[in-house]
């Protein structure tokens, strides 16, 4: 996993949305006591250009006024998402001392403040009632977006978690739902959590859709990301061309580089390299053997459109 942490400060909103260009998913990181505050929601729209597929995590339940519940109706009620709670937190501010996990029905307890002592547990008593109703909650709702699931829980059997997250999976990745984790990232607690989630949900690279252009004769062209390749100091992002259903898959690679343009600019412009030297590297490369490797066009994008 390659993570991508962007500034949330309004002066690094052009960064942010360099950055939403190339990530696979996004994690947003929200205050449990803040909750969807003025820029959370500006970089979360910018996500919604760019049909990024995310998930979200309620940070810092272990300062004063923490309020997990309270942040995912925010969720729900300023982003308009459909938000589903993977898990609820134990406790708040200085009690706060683990998570429970909606989809397995136990509790997490942290017992020491680095996160490195983890007990698996029974839900504590007192949180019983509490669980049972979130993880209805959490069946019904993935069950909402799936009819198999739906036919299946209308006839009186819960589905299996597999089935469910297999389920949440798609739906996260076509952007109609949100799962949420929390915990505080200070003190490493809901943090182990939050990765399974993310390997569980968030998209492979191969879930990602063939990316759309126009070569210089205006025909219409598909890529799929290949590999980000470093050679002489230099980046060069490598791209595979999707051949079309009937058609014989050619093997080419097309090399691009980014260009240096205005850095107040909304655009990015990527050339195609033509330097032989350059391009009988890449020929030897092992990232890209068994390739044959061909010059590119020039491609050009807004950063306010997304299409290239």
């Amino acid at each position: 996993i390659n993570i991508i942490d962007t500034p949330g400060h309004v002066d690094f909103t052009v960064e942010v949305e360099r950055s939403l260009r190339v990530l696979d998913g996004a994690v947003g990181v929200f205050c449990a006591k803040g909750g969807v505050e003025p820029q959370s929601e500006n970089v979360w729209r910018q996500a919604d250009t760019y049909n990024v597929p995310r998930m979200a995590f309620i940070n810092k339940m272990d300062i004063l006024g923490a309020d997990f519940y309270n942040a995912v109706d925010q969720i729900k009620t300023r982003l308009g998402k459909n938000a589903i709670c993977l898990q609820l937190p134990i406790g708040k501010e200085d009690e706060f001392k683990g998570i429970i996990d909606l989809f397995e029905m136990q509790a997490y307890i942290y017992n020491d403040e680095k996160g490195d002592d983890i007990s698996v547990t029974d839900i504590p008593e007192e949180m019983q009632d509490e669980a049972e109703l979130y993880h209805t909650e959490l069946v019904e709702k993935i069950c909402e977006l799936d009819d198999d699931l739906m036919m299946e829980y209308l006839e009186g059997e819960e589905p299996s978690i597999d089935a469910m997250k297999a389920v949440l999976r798609r739906a996260t990745c076509e952007c109609t739902a949100v799962p949420v984790c929390c915990g505080t990232a200070y003190r490493n607690k809901g943090v182990q959590k939050l990765l399974d989630a993310i390997i569980e949900f968030m998209p492979a690279p191969t879930d990602i859709p063939a990316i759309e252009g126009v070569d210089e004769d205006g025909n219409e062209v598909k890529f799929e990301f290949l590999d980000l390749v470093e050679l002489d100091n230099e980046e060069y992002v490598v791209l595979l061309p999707v051949a079309e259903e009937g058609e014989e898959e050619e093997g080419e690679v097309v090399i691009l580089k980014l260009e240096d343009t205005d850095e107040d600019s909304d655009e990015e412009s990527y050339v195609g390299v033509d330097d032989e030297e350059i391009l009988n590297k890449f020929i030897s490369s092992k990232e890209i053997e068994g390739c044959s490797v061909r010059t590119c066009l020039l491609y050009t994008s807004d950063a306010a459109d997304d299409t290239p």
